[in-house]
């Protein structure tokens, strides 16, 4: 109860019979179990902090609802939406929007809805004669809950008022990166609904998310691709292309090719053929020799020998030569680089003679590829215009140009952009989405960002900075890279900008702790962050929080300890939190707030919460399966977390058997546990591959956590026994 609202307590004060307390507890003198499914289903919108809100209010003669949306224009909405569901058979027929209180015994509640909606509320009472009809109520009740859940999935389009660009942009990128598969095709629609991404980069976003989530063949047979790629496509796609081909076709680092013969790979690396018939714009360092290696096989596939020339030096020795054999290719000697099949000295004159130039820019390197934008800033602008109306000679212009211009690769170089007076952050947001990824370690001076920041950094960029959080931290994973304590508290600043905190906003402050646990710190930068999490914390009311801030004190109880005392004040707030929402929480979730209370504070500190009421047929929905004599494996390197999830699982399943594991490689003892254990818990994110590669050939029921964290365990594994047919018989 102790994050209500201020409003929403005094709407629920003075007057209004129906009393908050008696809603949200589960102790002697609560409403019943039918009040509930009435009254919270309304009441549940303005306790998370959602729009649209319907809240009831009633007193021994009357019965009002009131409905209240984010600005005018929504709310005008809402009111045609309400009067198209309610009619009039059951509710008065005013539903105008009233700007200030009324008066008569609404007055003090309809002051504390001004407080939270200045721009106005609509009154719906019912009818005299149907204040106690309880069907009449019950219809009501319905219908405004129908109202809450249409109005919030009508297409985005439609919407009188759109999200940011740059937060949906990074909404998407956080769910794909934590592969929360429904979330990021729900952020998707909403990019292609707001009208600001082109058709070619939304197309490039999905084929990202494919790669990420390693849907090889979703990514190589989408239907769009083939005429993606009839021009340059950028060096972060041909990586994912190649990746998909590699892992789907050649195996661990490409050199199991030689397994299969050249006509059964030959189909699937032709339904792509424009990918091997140009150069790809990638490196020479170790780390793109696999992407080489696989281009150089679709090139042998495609029959393109004289491309094979343009393979770094490394490659060009005994590799080249199996490979040729394989291919069956008569053996060339490739000592250095062959020049363009086609050469001008003067710009193309007419259209045949400029098509064969452009043709010629697909073997181009990224060296020599600026030379054909120059090339077109000379030629005839009306034989350009011409070229243009062929799609194939547009695309490859487009490409050129679009390749050679100006860009941004690294991060310093974003950051400064960003600083920029007239700096397009919707662009900024793209660029970063689309190719941040694969740019280098060395693009990135944790020195100059820090100095930046200390600069007078325009106040408007903040928000832009807050969503590339997303991905920059992505790729300091990639890039195995640590900052520094301060540093990281330069982006706990940016975060706690936020006056509106997102369940997003909590999962980066979530990711944020995680890399500051990692690196020496002193108390000090530890208290300072752990004041700055207090501070978001205090502006996160959804329920949908919770599960990662369970997460977050798990970072916590897992890290060298710095300040107990302010890690404790910090476990106060999120129990605080907890506390005020219990009746809403399911079984595991309370299961979960019980443990980590003890784990952080000691024995009985999960008094602080409500005792559970012994259940009986009727009065809890929520039913627990009798798992008594089955086994359950987890696989984790994060060992708190495994111990925690241990006791949880135990404390819930009576008669439960739980094994932890937490080899590095294949050890008879894990293959032994994947071959018995009824339910396999493999946490990927806290994981090594080798015992991925154990486990996999014994089962194809692995139970994936979404978190490393003992809550995100549980959640799975009742997931799991919540799916039909989970559990065998």
């Amino acid at each position: 109860m102790n994050n209500i609202p201020s409003w929403l307590r005094a709407f629920f004060g003075e007057n209004n019979l129906l009393s908050l307390e008696k809603l949200l507890s589960d102790a002697p003198g609560a409403y019943a179990a039918e009040q509930k499914n009435a009254l919270l289903p309304l009441v549940e919108s303005a306790l998370d902090g959602e729009w649209p809100i319907i809240l009831p209010w009633c007193d021994r003669q009357h019965w009002v609802f009131f409905a209240m949306a984010e600005d005018e224009r929504t709310l005008q909405e809402l009111t045609k939406v309400i009067n198209a569901r309610l009619g009039s058979a059951d509710v008065a027929p005013d539903r105008r929007i009233y700007l200030s209180p009324t008066s008569g015994p609404t007055l003090t509640a309809e002051t504390a809805l001004l407080e939270r909606s200045p721009t106005g509320f609509i009154r719906i009472e019912l009818l005299e004669g149907k204040r106690e009809d309880k069907q009449a109520k019950t219809r009501v009740f319905a219908a405004l809950k129908e109202v809450i859940d249409l109005f919030r999935l009508r297409p985005s389009l439609v919407r009188t008022r759109k999200r940011p660009f740059g937060r949906i942009l990074s909404d998407f990128m956080l769910a794909t990166n934590q592969k929360e598969v429904e979330a990021s095709y729900d952020f998707l629609q909403e990019l292609r609904d707001n009208g600001l991404l082109s058709k070619r980069n939304l197309l490039l976003l999905e084929l990202q998310q494919a790669g990420k989530w390693q849907n090889w063949d979703a990514l190589l047979n989408h239907q769009d691709l083939p005429d993606l790629i009839r021009g340059r496509i950028p060096s972060s796609l041909t990586r994912m292309l190649l990746a998909a081909y590699q892992h789907r076709y050649l195996g661990h680092d490409a050199l199991s090719y030689t397994q299969e013969t050249p006509s059964a790979l030959r189909p699937a690396f032709l339904a792509l053929q424009p990918l091997f018939t140009q150069v790809p714009l990638l490196g020479s360092e170790e780390g793109e020799l696999n992407a080489w290696r696989t281009w150089a096989i679709g090139v042998a596939l495609a029959g393109e020998q004289i491309l094979l020339s343009r393979m770094p030096d490394t490659l060009k020795s005994g590799w080249l030569q199996e490979l040729q054999h394989w291919a069956e290719l008569k053996s060339a000697v490739y000592d250095t680089p062959a020049s363009s099949p086609v050469s001008f000295s003067l710009p193309p004159t007419t259209l045949e003679s400029l098509a064969s130039y452009l043709q010629t820019s697909l073997t181009a390197t990224a060296e020599t590829l600026g030379s054909y934008a120059e090339m077109l800033s000379k030629i005839d602008p009306q034989l350009l215009d011409q070229a243009q109306k062929t799609p194939l000679l547009k695309t490859l212009i487009e490409s050129i140009n679009r390749l050679t211009a100006a860009s941004i690769t690294g991060w310093d170089n974003w950051f400064s952009r960003l600083r920029e007076p007239d700096a397009d952050r919707n662009a900024l947001m793209q660029i970063v989405a689309l190719e941040s990824e694969h740019w280098p370690a060395a693009s990135f001076r944790e020195s100059a960002f820090v100095h930046l920041l200390a600069q007078d950094f325009p106040p408007h960029a903040f928000s832009t900075l807050r969503n590339a959080m997303p991905a920059f931290i992505e790729w300091l994973g990639k890039n195995q890279l640590q900052l520094q304590s301060a540093t990281w508290l330069k982006w706990m600043d940016v975060l706690a900008m936020e006056q509106s905190v997102s369940p997003a906003d909590i999962k980066l402050a979530t990711l944020a702790t995680e890399y500051f646990l990692q690196g020496p710190l002193t108390r000090a930068e530890y208290q300072n962050f752990v004041a700055t999490l207090q501070l978001i914390i205090e502006r996160c009311s959804s329920l949908k929080n919770l599960s990662s801030l369970g997460e977050m004190i798990e970072l916590f109880l897992d890290a060298p300890e710095h300040d107990n005392a302010a890690r404790n004040v910090l476990w106060m707030d999120i129990q605080a939190f907890a506390a005020g929402v219990w009746p809403r929480l399911d079984h595991s979730t309370r299961a979960i707030m019980r443990s980590l209370a003890i784990n952080v504070l000691g024995n009985g500190a999960d008094s602080a919460f409500p005792p559970e009421l012994a259940r009986s047929d009727n009065s809890e929905p929520e039913t627990l399966l009798d798992l008594s004599g089955k086994r359950v494996a987890i696989y984790t390197l994060t060992e708190g977390a495994a111990r925690r999830a241990r006791g949880m699982i135990e404390a819930l399943f009576q008669g439960i058997r739980v094994d932890v594991n937490h080899d590095h490689t294949a050890t008879d003892k894990l293959v032994n546990l994947a071959k018995q254990a009824d339910y396999f818990i493999f946490a990927a994110a806290s994981a090594k591959h080798q015992a991925l590669y154990a486990i996999t050939p014994h089962r194809r029921d692995l139970i994936y956590p979404e978190g490393k964290g003992a809550g995100s365990i549980l959640n799975a594994f009742v997931a799991r026994l919540q799916q039909p047919m989970s559990v065998e018989v």
